[in-house]
């Protein structure tokens, strides 16, 4: 009976002792959980110069040899995006422009240029190139295929697939294709009839051009580009084919006094750079410059097409040139004798790379 009392006494003191603590026991914070350790930073990419500091702790030096006289819109876009090169690389990269006669070569010489090193960018033009590498002339063929916009996905094809084995023969490659607007016949009279150009003697910087004028009954003449505005002048030739952006800036139409609209025929262009000296670039300098020039692509294009057609209407404004058309019968009849005597003899002497070029157009235009 002690006992029980006893241990009913130890309860009731053992139960006053706990709740007199549990007030402190609530005020005090329970224990923090362990610290997890926090994740490691992701690595960040080594970020590019910021524009206007230099890409390299080397300066590079590179020429640029273009088929365009100083005058020409051509010489002026390659100097703006030769600037923007410099500018995007730091001063990394400078390129030195030479317009054509500031620098050694011809217009039909300028792959041996850019393969030799000697120029690491040229321009080459199509229209010039039958001697070298016919395949790229073939949208100089007279008379082959009609106005170039509606085409320019075929061109692009050729200069990045059909061409790539002709810029592997001349160490280069291609990072700038675009194309002029049509040629057309400057001179002193129209041609009127198939014997239009008997007596005439035509300048010619073609094979092709060449056997035109000799179905149209005229002489075909060889001379230099430095040579033609003499030529004109003195009476050596009465005639010509050409881009009226071109003979515009050239000044041909101090001379010849008539522009008729044979849509004749229109060049594909290029950029080349030369492999070696891309390849000695550092990644960096490498990569900006490659992005300047694919954001350069359709400013030329573009201000091609607008000198062209603000050249039509200087020439008449400034020097008085009368415009004329072609008869669509004498068209087609010279037409189906350049089939027969020009373009098949082109295709002989193309190759397999003209061979697809020239099938390429032809479907395209079905």
């Amino acid at each position: 009976m002690r006992r029980n009392k006893l241990l009913t006494l130890i309860g009731s003191v053992g139960l006053v002792l706990v709740l007199a603590v549990m007030p402190f026991m609530a005020a005090c914070p329970a224990p923090a959980p362990p610290e997890e350790e926090a994740p490691p930073p992701p690595e960040e990419e080594a970020p590019l110069p910021p524009e206007g500091k230099p890409t390299s702790t080397k300066v590079y030096h590179w020429n640029f040899f273009s088929t365009a006289p100083a005058s020409h819109l051509l010489y002026q876009e390659w100097k703006v995006m030769a600037d923007l090169v410099e500018q995007a690389t730091g001063g990394s990269l400078k390129i030195e422009l030479f317009a054509l006669g500031e620098h050694p070569y011809d217009t039909g010489a300028m792959l041996t240029a850019v393969r030799d090193g000697d120029a690491q960018i040229v321009d080459i033009w199509g229209n010039f190139m039958s001697g070298a590498e016919p395949a790229l002339c073939v949208t100089d063929l007279p008379l082959l295929s009609p106005e170039p916009s509606g085409l320019r996905p075929v061109f692009d094809k050729l200069a990045s697939e059909v061409y790539k084995p002709i810029w592997d023969r001349w160490n280069a490659e291609c990072l700038l294709p675009f194309n002029f607007r049509p040629m057309q016949y400057l001179g002193d009279e129209p041609i009127e009839s198939m014997n239009g150009l008997k007596g005439k003697k035509i300048r010619a910087w073609s094979p092709e051009l060449a056997k035109w004028v000799e179905i149209l009954g005229g002489t075909p003449v060889t001379m230099p580009f430095s040579e033609a505005l003499s030529g004109f002048a003195t009476g050596l030739a009465q005639g010509v084919v050409g881009g009226l952006s071109s003979t515009y800036a050239i000044g041909y139409f101090d001379f010849l006094k008539v522009v008729q609209m044979w849509e004749w025929g229109y060049s594909q262009c290029f950029v080349l750079f030369n492999k070696e000296a891309l390849a000695e670039l550092d990644e960096v300098t490498r990569a900006t410059l490659l992005s300047v020039v694919e954001e350069y692509k359709p400013r030329v294009q573009s201000d091609l097409i607008q000198d062209e057609d603000t050249a039509l209407r200087l020439t008449v404004v400034e020097y008085g040139v009368t415009v004329y058309p072609v008869s669509q019968t004498l068209r087609s009849e010279v037409r189906e004798k350049c089939e027969m005597l020009i373009w098949k003899t082109w295709l002989e002497r193309a190759g397999v790379e003209g061979q697809q070029a020239y099938d390429m157009i032809l479907a395209e235009m079905k």
